[in-house]
């Protein structure tokens, strides 16, 4: 069982996931909150595990290169590849 809260604290996605060898969870998020040194937006993400209940704290950025730079956020990195 999962739920994924906002880093407002809103429920973005709940449900329960069958475990077998190797399990994924894919989640979408539309416009999701980007996290950033400056802003830094995280999600959290409850696990059930038996009884218990795991929280990991998800954080959430956009990478993309054009040419040969490397954005973050949307933000020149001052990385080149």
């Amino acid at each position: 069982t999962y739920r994924l809260l906002s880093p407002v604290g809103d429920e973005l996605a709940s449900g329960t996931v069958q475990v077998k060898n190797e399990t994924t969870l894919n989640i979408s998020i539309d416009a999701p909150m980007l996290w950033s040194d400056e802003t830094p937006r995280l999600y959290s993400l409850y696990l059930k595990c038996g009884e218990e209940w795991i929280l990991q704290r998800v954080g959430i950025r956009k990478f993309e290169i054009k040419g040969n730079v490397i954005f973050v956020n949307g933000k020149k990195d001052g990385a080149r590849i």
